[in-house]
């Protein structure tokens, strides 16, 4: 009987010793994909905020772009230029 109840204990403790390794082994992987999760996130944003700054970049180059044609345009007006692109002749 004794080597019996010897066999059932070790069975039970080796099924103890899986239980607790599985659970370990699945803790570690919740885990590991927690900071998966929390190392994308922080890359999301970072690349959000750099898309943030580039659309703004681009605005201020739209704005300077037209603020620049229109200042051509001035001059050109200015100078006597034709629409197309050729200078009138000044009389003197």
């Amino acid at each position: 009987m004794g080597t019996w109840l010897t066999m059932m204990q070790n069975r039970i403790s080796k099924q103890v010793i899986l239980r607790v390794f599985l659970i370990c082994t699945l803790l570690a992987v919740v885990g590991i994909e927690g900071y998966y999760i929390y190392v994308l996130r922080n890359i999301i944003e970072k690349q959000s905020e750099e898309l943030n700054h580039t659309s703004l970049q681009i605005q201020a180059l739209r704005h300077e772009r037209v603020s620049l044609e229109d200042e051509l345009h001035l001059i050109k007006k200015t100078a006597g230029e034709k629409n197309d692109g050729t200078t009138a002749q000044r009389q003197h």
